[in-house]
């Protein structure tokens, strides 16, 4: 674990905060109206820039495409092209000119896909529904992160899932404190700001669900622009806090077994001094595998299985058993590091049983930050 944690501590840099919000798309046959039958499959990665342009990178596998564009519809319904990508014949990538209020209104709403075409289906193989994404958040609390730093032996942990409505659920736990309220602030990392939802419970433990966020609230969740503040007797204006950062965020489609695909997801905060879990669910019944991580992520077709990250920056493959429901997983402490890195991670099960010998989970970026 510690040469996991060492290689992960001189991964590549990333930006935070750099983005407006962050969108994603699985692609796949079954989402084309009608549905296509393929073995082709994709992802997409979109982010809206504060000029309200909109960076884009889309990568496929198992196709040969002949155009891809971002269209006008809802889940199920087909539209017209909005917006032709560059690129292919696999992967399309680049920046958009400046959207219009209407157009983004759509891009929030879930009213755009993307869709990439071949000579064998030219009205679209495989296709994804753009969606807000990363939806999962964590926190880790502690004193030192106040403005200005308590002294306190008072720390936390939160968990955030952003639902359909742009309503949050929330679970906060803490540890060595007595508190008298906590709730949710609008602010940067080393400011303070005003309350944006009270939490319910206390004085150890708060759970529930807000009320819905509006997009631009949404797009301060996503670009590190909220905080947990938890309040006690002692230091009213706060003795523990924690920035909310996205815990993880899946892209991409397995390879699934008989029973269905099997997924991997992550909770907690990646952060210095957090931990981060992440779990398999929906795997082999006691089987085992190993959680693979790269620096990169990709779209490759190996024996009919998608591969999700790119196999020449792979730096460890941690091995993970499945209990009798096919579950599992590891926890990973972050001690801190000079940098924000990305991970990506995805985990192959073994399964005799399955044609290809193996199975496939979603892949899951982990954006580790040092702050």
């Amino acid at each position: 674990m510690r040469t996991v944690l060492a290689m992960l501590m001189i991964g590549v840099t990333a930006s935070i905060g750099a983005a407006q919000v962050e969108f994603r798309a699985d692609l796949t046959g079954d989402q084309e109206v009608p549905p296509v039958t393929t073995r082709a499959f994709g992802w997409g990665h979109f982010t809206l820039n504060a000029n309200d342009t909109v960076t884009y990178r889309v990568e496929t596998a198992a196709l040969k495409g002949t155009a891809s564009h971002i269209h006008v519809g809802k889940r199920g319904q087909n539209g017209g092209v909005l917006i032709p990508l560059q690129g292919g014949d696999k992967v399309w990538s680049g920046t958009t000119a400046p959207l219009s209020a209407a157009d983004i209104a759509l891009l929030q709403s879930g009213g755009l896909y993307v869709n990439v075409h071949t000579q064998a289906n030219p009205a679209g193989e495989i296709r994804g529904q753009i969606e807000a994404r990363p939806v999962r958040f964590g926190a880790h609390l502690t004193g030192a992160r106040e403005v200005p730093p308590v002294s306190t032996r008072g720390v936390g942990d939160a968990t955030f899932v952003v639902n359909p409505d742009r309503t949050i659920t929330y679970s906060v736990t803490t540890r060595n404190l007595t508190a008298t309220a906590a709730h949710i602030h609008v602010g940067g990392y080393g400011q303070n700001g005003g309350v944006l939802f009270p939490l319910s419970g206390g004085p150890t433990a708060w759970a529930g669900t807000t009320p819905a966020m509006s997009p631009a609230q949404f797009t301060s969740l996503q670009t590190g622009g909220l905080y947990v503040n938890v309040h006690t007797a002692t230091n009213p204006a706060g003795e523990i806090r924690g920035q909310i950062h996205p815990s993880g965020v899946p892209y991409g489609v397995g390879c699934p077994r008989a029973t269905g695909p099997a997924s991997l997801l992550a909770t907690g905060a990646p952060v210095t001094g957090g931990t981060i879990d992440l779990r398999v669910t929906g795997g082999r019944p006691g089987g085992t595998g190993f959680l693979v991580a790269s620096f990169l992520p990709d779209a490759d077709d190996v024996l009919n299985c998608p591969v999700l990250i790119e196999t020449a920056v792979v730096f460890a493959f941690l091995p993970v058993g499945l209990d009798g429901s096919g579950e599992g997983g590891l926890r990973l402490p972050w001690p801190g590091s000079p940098s924000a890195i990305d991970v990506y991670f995805q985990f192959l099960g073994l399964d005799g049983s399955a044609p290809a010998g193996f199975y496939t989970t979603n892949g899951l970026l982990l954006p580790i930050t040092n702050r």
